[in-house]
């Protein structure tokens, strides 16, 4: 993926050029998404369609699924910023066990009004896998196959 390998969750989104995105057209508010396993994390990257400023504010669940039965459904919630704010830093709550996550995440507003988001999660959530697949609101995969 990008230059120098790696993805830092810091609100620039300039290190996700090189990894490819997929088109969400089975949600309804995500444009694009993408997924990558590196060392020891789980990177996500979503984007929402035009217009819409929805993925946090209407709490819709996410999925992150490994083959062997590992899972995590997660819920973005603003902690700092605020919609209309460029910048924004998110929760995630891990809505299987509804417990709050030591996990970094962060938003930027695009020209359009819509904004995207990246966050990572430690890899040995998904201890019993070797392959991630990523899911929408509602149930369909977006990313799958992604592997260590």
């Amino acid at each position: 993926f990008a230059a120098g390998g790696s993805i830092t969750v810091d609100g620039n989104f300039g290190d996700w050029s090189g990894v490819t995105k997929c088109n969400a057209g089975s949600s309804s508010i995500l444009q694009n998404a993408a997924m990558v396993w590196s060392g020891d994390r789980v990177y996500v990257y979503i984007s929402e369609k035009s217009g819409k400023s929805c993925a946090v504010t209407w709490g819709k669940q996410f999925s992150i699924q490994g083959e062997d039965g590992d899972a995590l459904n997660l819920n973005f919630q603003i902690a700092s910023g605020g919609y209309g704010s460029n910048d924004v830093e998110l929760n995630v709550i891990n809505t299987t066990n509804w417990k709050s996550m030591d996990v970094k995440a962060m938003g930027e507003k695009m020209a359009d009004g819509s904004y995207q988001y990246e966050c990572s999660f430690p890899a040995s959530l998904f201890s019993k896998s070797s392959k991630v697949t990523f899911k929408d609101e509602n149930g369909n995969v977006l990313v799958s196959n992604v592997s260590k």
